[in-house]
């Protein structure tokens, strides 16, 4: 986790100046809480985040009642679960909401959480070694993700690797599969991401990450490519001044706690996430499983994003420019 102290204080500050008395959280005053609901994915990435977030209740500590009000087992029902107002905030692809911003959905970004460091190439032992031997080769990924998309173009413009023109590639439907193929020798390599990439090497211990998206990106960019973020609902964060920097602080924490207590969050979400423990702890270690969290209230998180946005509006993957009304400010 890389989250500065600085950026710590920033975003703690903010929180605080908007709860109105600085270091004096309202729940300690007894002061009415905003209520947020929060419908989540009953599996994946934002487990282990929520998990932390509702154990230790940070939500209260920074003036704001977050109400899990259900789960969603399906990712495009969770998405239009936020649109719709069933959700007044969701973990998710930052593109997938910049997507729907665009079109209209009354929806801001309130923090990165992640960046494209969990997203990578995997192989096996005697599979591709580098992005560029990939030429030539069968790669199995979800054509229709846009991490699949995010991925198959920095490839094309960072190592001049067109997957669909240099490859055989193989279309399934999740990325646990496409690892999957690597380990019974049905691919040469997957374009994955956390946890299933460790997941993958945990139970075949000859597979190899030969890419990481996100490297590659702060390598070419000379910036972070975010991967999830959170988001919330317009109406919301218009009505609540400053409700934006009490929910971007709260998951803040949530995060310095996990980094924190590595150990204790893997055993409280590998069984919901139905990953072996050993698996995450895989990706905690290589540095993939982890969180860069940067709120839209801080100028650097909103370069970041404008950053990612151009490339992204450069390689046909946004279909017009992200304009600033996606930040959520305070």
């Amino acid at each position: 986790m890389s989250t500065s102290i600085d950026r710590r204080a920033f975003i703690a500050g903010v929180a605080a100046s908007s709860a109105g008395v600085a270091g004096f959280p309202a729940m300690v005053r007894g002061a009415d809480l905003p209520h947020v609901k929060y419908q989540t994915l009953s599996t994946g990435f934002g487990v282990i985040l929520n998990d932390a977030l509702v154990k230790n209740r940070f939500d209260l500590k920074h003036g704001v009642q977050i109400d899990i009000t259900g789960t969603q087992p399906s990712l495009s029902a969770y998405y239009n679960d936020l649109i719709a107002g069933t959700t007044d905030i969701a973990i998710g692809g930052w593109d997938a909401f910049a997507q729907r911003y665009i079109a209209g959905a009354p929806i801001q970004m309130v923090a990165m959480l992640t960046t494209a460091g969990m997203v990578g190439v995997v192989a096996g032992a005697h599979g591709p070694s580098t992005p560029e031997e990939l030429k030539g080769k069968t790669v199995a990924g979800v054509l229709s993700s846009g991490t699949y998309r995010l991925a198959a173009a920095a490839l094309r413009d960072f190592h001049h690797v067109d997957l669909e023109h240099d490859a055989t590639v193989q279309n399934v439907e999740s990325p646990a599969t496409a690892v999957t193929l690597v380990v019974a020798n049905r691919a040469d390599a997957a374009v994955s991401w956390e946890p299933n990439l460790s997941v993958g090497i945990a139970r075949d211990p000859s597979l190899r990450v030969i890419y990481n998206a996100g490297e590659d990106f702060r390598r070419h960019l000379g910036s972070p490519m975010p991967f999830f973020a959170l988001a919330g609902r317009k109406e919301l964060l218009e009505q609540n001044p400053g409700i934006g920097a009490k929910i971007a602080a709260a998951f803040d924490d949530a995060i310095h706690w996990i980094t924190a207590n590595q150990d204790a969050a893997i055993a409280d979400a590998a069984p919901q996430m139905d990953v072996p423990p050993a698996a995450l702890k895989l990706g905690f270690a290589a540095g993939r499983f982890t969180f860069e969290a940067l709120p839209m209230m801080d100028p650097d998180g909103r370069k970041t994003v404008a950053t990612a946005a151009a490339y992204l509006l450069k390689s046909g993957q946004l279909p017009r420019k992200l304009d600033d009304g996606f930040f959520a400010l305070r």
